[in-house]
This record gives C-alpha cells, sequence and structure tokens, in this order.
C-alpha cells in the first residue's frame, strides 16, 4: 500500500483562550539590563556618549543626557528644564514642569533620578543639583492697569478729564474705565493699556 507521511492536521482558528500578544517596541528600543530585563534610568543610569573622549559640560549636553529620562517624566506628567550650568561649580538648575513641580514628593524623588543620571555621565564634575521655581504667571488685576495708564494719566487730568479703572476680567482679558474728558485722548488710552498682552479689550464707559 502507498504508506506516505501523514496528512498535515488541521488548521485550528484562534480559540477564547488563545489570543495572540503583540508588543510594539520603539525603533530605539528600550533600555535593557543583562538579565534583558527594561530598566528605568532611576535606578539604573543611563550613559550618553558625545563622539569621543569626555563629554562636554554644558547646557546643550545636560539637556541631551536627560532626554534619556524624559519619557518616564512625561509618562509621570511632568517634565523638565535646563535653566542654568555653571562649568565652574558644577552647579546644575533645573525647572521642573508640570506634576513633577507641584508634587513635592515627586520633586524630591524626580530630583534623586536626574541627579543620578547626571552624576553617571559627569561624574565629579557635577556640583549640586538645584530645583528653581517657576516665575507665578502674572495676572491682569485693577492696580497693574492703573499703573498702566500712570504715563497718560496727566495728559487727561492736564485737559480737563479723569480715568478710573473699575474692572477687569483675568480670563477675558477686558478691562472697563470709566472716563471723562476729550474723545480724541480715548484712543491713545486704549493703546497704552493694550500694549500690555494681558489686555486683549477695552470697554469705556
Amino acid at each position: 500500500g502507498g504508506g506516505g507521511p501523514p496528512p498535515p492536521p488541521p488548521l485550528v482558528p484562534f480559540s477564547g483562550g488563545l489570543r495572540p500578544t503583540l508588543t510594539f517596541i520603539s525603533a530605539a528600543g528600550p533600555s535593557k539590563g543583562a538579565d534583558g530585563a527594561i530598566q528605568s534610568p532611576f535606578e539604573e543610569a543611563v550613559e550618553v556618549k558625545a563622539g569621543e573622549g569626555e563629554l562636554a559640560f554644558t547646557p546643550e549636553t545636560v539637556d541631551e543626557v536627560l532626554n534619556e529620562i524624559r519619557p518616564y517624566l512625561i509618562a509621570d506628567g511632568g517634565n523638565c528644564r535646563v535653566v542654568s550650568v555653571d562649568a565652574a561649580s558644577g552647579d546644575v538648575e533645573l525647572q521642573l514642569e508640570g506634576a513633577c513641580g507641584t508634587c513635592p514628593s515627586s520633586t524630591v524623588t524626580m530630583k534623586q533620578g536626574i541627579e543620578r543620571v547626571l552624576r553617571e555621565n559627569f561624574g565629579a564634575r557635577l556640583g549640586q543639583v538645584i530645583s528653581v521655581q517657576p516665575v507665578a504667571a502674572e495676572l491682569l488685576t485693577v492696580d497693574m492697569c492703573e499703573k498702566l495708564l500712570a504715563p497718560v494719566r496727566p495728559a487727561v487730568e492736564g485737559l480737563g478729564g479723569s480715568v478710573k479703572v473699575t474692572s477687569v476680567e483675568d480670563a477675558t482679558g477686558t478691562v472697563t474705565l470709566k472716563y471723562s474728558g476729550p474723545d480724541k485722548l480715548v484712543y491713545g488710552i486704549e493703546l497704552t493699556l493694550m500694549d500690555n498682552e494681558l489686555v486683549r479689550k477695552v470697554v469705556v464707559e
């Protein structure tokens, strides 16, 4: 008889208990340790080399090193920005942004992780890593608008007029004035206020 090879088994579609697993890896690929496990740079610092020899200690190279950990910062809703690098003292000033800058415990954790990565790359040249608080955003207020009007107020009053800020809406950038005096001065008053980027509309009553 024709004792040929047995027929191949029939193809079985994926059942509920068997699902294909797809793993997406970035082009660069995650950093892995000797055991193949993906590592966080906060546990094991990642070295960044800039060509041959020692890595230069500049704002640009510090920023390059920080690019290695930015994905982890962004994943936690934050980021960091290099404010200054003092090559003489080795001090690096950083501004923690987003969640990193508003949560006290997060600030400490991130600062320690950042310092470890920088220390791995710059060694003894690194001094202190200093967290710098961002400058508070300026708000549109009545006092601010009154100060903006100070240069034109003598001209208004010299012509027998008066101008007073009655209200402001910071959200819309609207400034409401109570004004009396020559109509020809109104345009100049409006321009004076709108020279400030926070002022988007002037209402004269």
